[in-house]
Protein backbone atom coordinates (compact mmCIF):
# COMPACT_ATOMS: atom_id res chain seq x y z
CA UNK A 1 0.00 0.00 0.00
CA UNK A 2 1.57 3.44 -0.98
CA UNK A 3 0.23 6.61 0.66
CA UNK A 4 -0.29 9.42 -1.44
CA UNK A 5 -0.67 13.01 -0.56
CA UNK A 6 -3.68 14.60 -0.08
CA UNK A 7 -3.88 17.27 -3.20
CA UNK A 8 -6.61 19.48 -3.44
CA UNK A 9 -7.20 17.87 -7.10
CA UNK A 10 -7.69 14.38 -5.03
CA UNK A 11 -9.74 16.19 -2.51
CA UNK A 12 -11.72 17.47 -4.86
CA UNK A 13 -12.16 14.18 -6.97
CA UNK A 14 -13.06 12.10 -4.07
CA UNK A 15 -15.57 15.25 -2.55
CA UNK A 16 -17.07 15.50 -6.10
CA UNK A 17 -17.85 11.47 -5.91
CA UNK A 18 -19.56 11.19 -3.13
CA UNK A 19 -21.32 14.31 -3.31
CA UNK A 20 -22.86 13.51 -7.03
CA UNK A 21 -23.68 10.17 -5.06
CA UNK A 22 -25.87 12.14 -2.58
CA UNK A 23 -27.62 14.14 -5.00
CA UNK A 24 -28.80 11.59 -7.19
CA UNK A 25 -29.59 9.04 -3.82
CA UNK A 26 -31.68 12.16 -2.32
CA UNK A 27 -33.05 13.47 -5.24
CA UNK A 28 -34.33 9.66 -6.45
CA UNK A 29 -35.81 9.26 -2.43
CA UNK A 30 -37.41 12.56 -2.17
CA UNK A 31 -39.18 11.92 -5.65
CA UNK A 32 -40.14 8.20 -4.34
CA UNK A 33 -41.53 10.34 -0.35
CA UNK A 34 -43.37 12.48 -2.65
CA UNK A 35 -45.18 10.74 -4.32
CA UNK A 36 -46.09 8.36 -1.22
CA UNK A 37 -46.34 11.23 0.87
CA UNK A 38 -49.13 12.61 -1.89
CA UNK A 39 -51.10 8.71 -2.12
CA UNK A 40 -51.07 8.81 1.73
CA UNK A 41 -52.52 12.62 2.26
CA UNK A 42 -54.94 12.15 -0.72
CA UNK A 43 -56.09 8.41 1.00
CA UNK A 44 -56.62 9.95 4.04
CA UNK A 45 -58.62 13.28 2.96
CA UNK A 46 -55.85 15.75 4.52
CA UNK A 47 -54.86 18.79 2.63
CA UNK A 48 -52.04 21.18 2.28
CA UNK A 49 -51.48 21.14 6.08
CA UNK A 50 -50.55 17.53 6.12
CA UNK A 51 -48.29 17.76 3.45
CA UNK A 52 -46.13 20.36 4.75
CA UNK A 53 -45.95 18.74 8.09
CA UNK A 54 -44.88 15.59 6.75
CA UNK A 55 -42.49 16.94 4.53
CA UNK A 56 -40.99 18.70 7.36
CA UNK A 57 -40.18 15.30 9.53
CA UNK A 58 -39.57 13.31 5.56
CA UNK A 59 -36.84 15.90 4.41
CA UNK A 60 -33.90 15.31 7.13
CA UNK A 61 -35.15 11.37 7.13
CA UNK A 62 -34.42 11.00 3.87
CA UNK A 63 -31.35 13.31 3.34
CA UNK A 64 -29.50 11.57 6.07
CA UNK A 65 -29.35 7.94 5.20
CA UNK A 66 -29.12 9.24 1.24
CA UNK A 67 -25.68 11.28 2.10
CA UNK A 68 -24.42 8.18 4.49
CA UNK A 69 -25.14 5.48 1.83
CA UNK A 70 -23.45 7.72 -0.78
CA UNK A 71 -20.36 8.35 1.42
CA UNK A 72 -20.68 4.35 2.45
CA UNK A 73 -21.14 3.66 -1.50
CA UNK A 74 -18.19 5.63 -2.43
CA UNK A 75 -15.64 3.05 -0.46
CA UNK A 76 -13.18 0.60 -1.96
CA UNK A 77 -13.48 2.45 -5.39
CA UNK A 78 -11.16 3.83 -7.51
CA UNK A 79 -11.38 7.66 -7.93
CA UNK A 80 -8.82 9.16 -9.66
CA UNK A 81 -5.67 7.62 -8.92
CA UNK A 82 -6.76 6.71 -5.23
CA UNK A 83 -9.23 4.54 -3.35
CA UNK A 84 -10.81 5.50 -0.72
CA UNK A 85 -10.33 2.85 1.91
CA UNK A 86 -10.44 2.98 5.40
CA UNK A 87 -7.47 1.71 7.56
CA UNK A 88 -7.29 0.47 11.01
CA UNK A 89 -5.41 2.62 13.49
CA UNK A 90 -2.04 1.75 14.66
Amino acid sequence: MTIVKPTLKRVALIWFAITFRALVFGVGAAVLASVLISLFVFATGGGEDAVRAIARVAGPAIGLPASLYAAYSQLGRKCGDVRLVLVAAD
